[in-house]
């Protein structure tokens, strides 16, 4: 019975699977970043604004309540040298407050946000060094 219902399921996502792709926008579907630790990576970027998502053997998915703010991230347990070479650029709503939240949970942030006429900016690293520019507007406000 169990493999019935495996084929089953199999069929049933083999022909929705034209319709899905047909439907899925084209652009940058997400990020794979390569980590030492999945789960303590996944709770620096949960303190970001991100959701966990599900997870894909010993892998886990990182996406936005709101789809339109980002791509996804996909956290993957690491292959020998393949961490800390990473950039990327977050916009939060209140840089200040998410570099509160990190120094709160005990991840290491060097240095304060800098503040122009445009933006708010502080550049740090996550547990695994890859590079992570927050980005916020003026006075730490979301960039319009």
């Amino acid at each position: 019975m169990k493999r019935l219902m495996a084929i089953a399921g199999a069929l049933a996502l083999a022909a929705a699977a034209p319709a899905y792709a047909q439907e899925r926008p084209t652009g940058l579907f997400g990020l794979k970043i390569g980590v030492q630790d999945v789960e303590k990576s996944g709770r620096f970027y949960t303190l970001l604004g991100m959701v966990l998502g599900p997870k894909y053997g010993a892998n886990q998915e990182l996406h936005w309540e709101a789809p339109a703010r980002g791509s996804a991230i996909m956290l993957v347990p690491a292959q020998a040298n393949t961490t800390g070479g990473t950039y990327l650029m977050i916009s939060v709503a209140d840089v200040p407050a998410a570099v509160a939240r990190l120094k709160a949970a005990g991840f290491p942030v060097a240095g304060e946000p800098r503040t122009n006429p445009r933006a708010t900016v502080l550049i740090t690293k996550d547990p695994d060094g890859n590079t992570v520019e927050l980005m916020g507007g003026p006075g730490g406000a979301p960039a319009k």
